[in-house]
């Protein structure tokens, strides 16, 4: 990106170490959000999981917050709620209107 003269290798080596990171870094944050306390801000969660990183893995901290927050949204790395947590409403039904094995779709929005 930007003109690098960097190699293929050297990316993928660069990547695979931030990754490492990130994972480490987004499991204590899903782990978080997947129990947190009534009240409590997503804010609360990123800061909680920030001190968490910091005792827990490297005492400097997570050097990649901003990346981060770019790529939590991600499919790889977003928060899935699990079987009984709060999740959204699914987006559409489908319903067996007669014996004649048609469905119809309702949409929920």
């Amino acid at each position: 990106m930007g003109g690098s003269d960097r190699s293929g290798h050297q990316v993928n080596s660069k990547w695979k170490d931030l990754q490492k990171k990130y994972n480490a870094f987004n499991g204590i944050y899903n782990r978080k959000m997947s129990s947190v306390a009534s009240g409590r801000s997503e804010a609360d969660v990123l800061q909680s999981s920030l001190s968490e990183y910091r005792r827990t893995i490297n005492q400097k901290g997570f050097p990649h917050q901003q990346a981060w927050e770019w790529l939590k949204d991600n499919a790889k790395w977003a928060f899935v709620a699990k079987v009984g947590e709060d999740s959204p409403p699914p987006s559409s039904k489908r319903t067996k209107t007669s014996s004649s094995n048609a469905y119809t779709s309702s949409s929920d929005l």
